[in-house]
């Protein structure tokens, strides 16, 4: 029982972590596209209000929930019988993908306080991209806990990424349609 507790706890920090994650950096584009509004009082109030929402959301959330799945996972790796995952192939690729977002994490923090010093030199549709990288590290943390198979990982990730990139197109023409009309 004491076994299944960390790994509720481990699910719930990772699953927060994660929509911490995607969810700033969508913050980050409304931020960016906020910079480059010409209303000379609305950029001010909304840089305001993103930098505070982005600072509570990181502080408060998506880095708290880090730590603890960090820390659940490890504990719950520790107390596994015999530590047969620690051999398992897809534990090395799941570490991998965890390993890839942890650097994720840090270049969002990074893009943060480049926000907040209003020297971002991303535009808005980069950081759309930036926020597909988070989706894909969802999918290969999934798969590879689910189906422990590292062929159907990565098949996983590339229909993941052939959806997404379809997606994206999909919105730009129907973003790039409605501001023409405007």
């Amino acid at each position: 029982m004491h076994y299944l507790i960390i790994k509720s706890l481990h699910v719930v920090s990772v699953i927060s972590w994660f929509a911490g994650l995607l969810y700033i950096v969508r913050l980050f584009i409304y931020h960016q596209e906020a910079n480059l509004s010409q209303i000379e009082g609305d950029q001010k109030t909304l840089q305001k209000q993103f930098s505070l929402m982005e600072r509570r959301l990181w502080a408060g959330i998506t880095t708290p929930a880090m730590i603890a799945s960090l820390v659940f996972g490890f504990w719950m790796l520790s107390i596994m019988p015999g530590k047969i995952y620690w051999a398992a192939p897809w534990m090395h690729l799941k570490l991998a993908f965890v390993l890839f977002l942890l650097v994720y994490h840090y270049l969002c923090g990074s893009i943060r306080k480049k926000l907040i010093h209003e020297n971002l030199q991303w535009s808005s549709k980069k950081l759309r991209v930036f926020n597909e990288i988070g989706t894909l590290l969802l999918f290969g943390i999934v798969f590879s806990v689910i189906t422990r198979d590292i062929g159907t990982v990565f098949k996983s990730i590339i229909i993941a990424t052939v959806i997404g990139a379809i997606i994206f197109k999909v919105y730009s023409a129907v973003r790039r349609k409605k501001s023409a009309k405007l």
